[in-house]
């Protein structure tokens, strides 16, 4: 057996191995620290625990997303238990899936070292890392789980492409396309980017093969057949809980909601694009394409001044590779270091266009591969359209630009450097200047990472409920427990304007269908709406919750936004004897409020007289336990 036969064994047994560790290590370092106590993730317990104690999404819990990501884990609840303990195992294993596609599309397009490198990456740097201070950016415990299903069903539609495109059989194909249509069901800009990557995919086979016009009718309306089958299925099933008619209208809010310009004009949007200020989004892009440019410029010279001679390669990588991660290590603190990934957008076109061409010229033994990597490519870069000035591994970009930085791994650790050996130019330099810059990028987020998991010491305690939190999980403890101490488990509490996660860990229903009270839901479902519903089924208890939602352009609750709201909750409520913290809404400072209704039913554990403020200091809970990190009960 030759040199070149014994490397590519050991790259296919390390590879994987190297992966599994890359993720183990992830998982254990960060473990526990992926939700956020108050922000986004209490959403993705609450809907799916209400449905399990009888309630129905679109009906008695307002949703602006698909039904399938909340029902999915409402029947993981129902079978395992209702608890976090349950989502956390459930997302492992998914998390699992996510590197098992991702390798495997990956090995069909590069061969396994790309592929390797871009399952580590992944797995490095998106899978479970906090790198902004906050959590549900990760796919253990996501802020949205339509997110993180959706582009899980769009890489195993794209990988059922590529078996369909190799082989020619309609099973592929359908499969694929129903994938699409259930990725419908979750969210609508994955939903758009998976239809046009397999709508791409699709025509370029067509285009390529030139089937019979027979067998084109069989190919569109398979493909079509199985899109739909999976929309109609849930709006039938929907329609056995509401009329059909609002079972339609439930599956086209997410639509509704994505074109509504209150939502699209609110500055979080605007800033999340990096639209906000196109100017300094542009100058900061321009910035990230110079840096890679000057990075890679003298190492493609080298390789093909090395190719030229005839020089010993393995060396020369090593020596490039060592020198790109020493200076990587000792300059990334001071280089634009999160945003070295915006320019993926412009990354995407170039490697379109020159796999479009490539694929023009190519013979009949490279087509199918092309046409997966060119579906991959326009869902990579569809999927960035909502942060297209501003790419990168944080916020969204930890689902959305995702796959483009795969795409971008498999271009400089394969498809370039193997253009370059075609040519008898030296393509390792290229390779091994991308490993080490790879390594240098994760590192760098693991790190930072790391800082921030360490603020997490505080174990919000509910039994297998338990996750640990920054300060603020001090808080929501004291809240959890002063709710569970004065109101029964029948009775309700609403917490304004985010906080569903007090509902969640106290057990008691929020008796509105309105989960969250943000700028974006007062955008979607209309602030009289919402107070309508509060004035038919008052709740027993109020929770103000500090917010700075600044971001969106309004600073606070009850000033800048959610007037009437407020205006009705102090007309209704009253102090219900516990503080804690800055009072809400006022300052920069945290701080959380318990209200009760000024009338109550005689005999109500809420009672009517009036109570002193019970007030703590952030420490206080801190002393009463000490944090175990490093366990979900």
């Amino acid at each position: 057996m030759d040199r070149s036969a014994v490397t590519a064994l050991y790259v296919a047994a390390l590879g994987p191995a190297a992966v599994v560790g890359v993720g183990l290590y992830t998982v254990a370092a960060t473990w526990g620290t992926w939700a956020d106590p108050f922000v986004d993730f209490g959403r993705e317990l609450y809907l799916p625990w209400q449905i399990t104690e009888g309630k129905v999404l679109y009906r008695d819990l307002a949703h602006f997303n698909g039904p399938l990501s909340v029902y999915f884990n409402a029947l993981v609840f129902g079978l395992l238990g209702v608890k976090l303990q349950t989502l956390v195992i459930v997302n492992l294993l998914l998390l699992a899936g996510f590197g098992v596609v991702i390798y495997r599309i990956a090995l069909d397009l590069a061969g396994a070292l790309p592929a390797a490198a871009a399952c580590a990456t992944f797995f490095g740097a998106f899978a479970a890392g906090d790198v902004r201070g906050t959590g549900n950016f990760n796919y253990l415990c996501p802020y949205s789980h339509e997110l993180t299903h959706g582009v899980l069903l769009s890489l195993v539609a794209l990988l059922l492409l590529g078996r369909f495109v190799n082989s020619g059989r309609l099973l592929w194909l359908a499969g694929a396309w129903l994938a699409v249509g259930v990725v419908f069901a979750t969210k609508i800009e994955v939903f758009l980017a998976a239809a046009a990557a397999l709508g791409a995919g699709t025509a370029l086979y067509l285009w390529t093969r030139r089937p019979s016009p027979g067998r084109m009718v069989a190919l569109v309306f398979t493909a079509a057949g199985a899109l739909l089958c999976p929309a109609l299925a849930a709006w039938l099933l929907l329609g056995t809980a509401m009329p059909l008619s609002e079972a339609a209208a439930a599956l086209g809010r997410p639509w509704s909601a994505a074109v509504s310009p209150e939502v699209r004009g609110l500055a979080f949007y605007l800033r999340t694009s990096g639209l906000d200020d196109i100017g300094d989004s542009l100058r900061r892009q321009f910035g990230a394409i110079a840096f890679w440019l000057v990075l890679l410029a003298p190492v493609v010279g080298l390789g093909v001044v090395v190719g030229r001679r005839g020089a010993r390669r393995t060396p020369w990588a090593i020596a490039v590779f060592g020198v790109v991660v020493c200076v990587g290590a000792l300059g990334w603190r001071v280089w634009p270091f999160y945003d070295l990934l915006r320019p993926l957008p412009a990354l995407m076109l170039v490697v379109g266009a020159w796999s479009a061409i490539v694929l023009a010229r190519s013979g009949s033994l490279e087509v199918g591969r092309l046409i997966v990597q060119l579906s991959l490519i326009v869902f990579a870069l569809a999927l960035l359209a909502k942060v297209i000035l501003n790419a990168g591994v944080y916020h969204y970009g930890f689902v959305l630009a995702m796959p483009a930085t795969m795409v971008g791994v498999l271009t400089l650790a394969g498809w370039l450097p193997a253009a370059m050996d075609k040519r008898g130019a030296a393509g390792s330099m290229v390779r091994a200047a991308a490993l080490a810059a790879l390594v240098v990028l994760v590192a760098g987020y693991a790190t930072d990472t790391a800082h921030r998991t360490d603020r997490k010491r505080f174990a919000v305690s509910n039994g297998v409920d338990t996750f640990l939190a920054d300060g603020r999980g001090v808080f929501l403890d004291a809240v959890v427990s002063a709710v569970s101490a004065r109101i029964g488990p029948e009775q309700t509490v609403l917490v304004l304007p985010e906080g569903v996660m007090v509902n969640y860990l106290s057990r008691r229903a929020n008796p509105t269908p309105y989960v969250n009270f943000m700028p974006t839901e007062l955008a979607i479902y209309g602030e009289q709406n919402m107070v309508a519903a509060l004035k038919a089924d008052p709740p027993d208890l109020v929770v103000l919750v500090h917010k700075d939602t600044s971001e969106y352009g309004f600073p606070f609750f009850g000033k800048d936004y959610g007037g009437r709201l407020r205006s009705w909750v102090d007309a209704n409520y009253r102090e219900a004897g516990f503080a804690m913290g800055a009072r809400p809404f006022e300052t920069d400072q945290f701080g959380v409020v318990l209200l009760e209704r000024l009338t109550t039913t005689p005999g109500s554990p809420t009672g009517s007289e009036k109570r002193e403020p019970e007030s703590f200091t952030a420490e206080t809970p801190r002393t009463r336990r000490k944090p175990r990190r490093g366990t979900l009960r």
